[in-house]
């Protein structure tokens, strides 16, 4: 399961805009399964 946590070049969630969308969205707020939906629903809708 830990590989599919990992950063990868594609998927740089440490980045600077990926880190200022998550404080937008107030996704570091939510329980675990509240944000997956959330950003489920943010990148299907985007």
């Amino acid at each position: 399961m830990k590989q599919y946590l990992e950063e990868t070049p594609i998927l740089d969630f440490s980045s600077e805009i990926i880190q200022q969308l998550i404080l937008k969205k107030g996704w570091q707020k939510l329980s675990p399964a509240e944000k997956v939906k959330g950003i489920y629903n943010f990148v299907r809708d985007v």
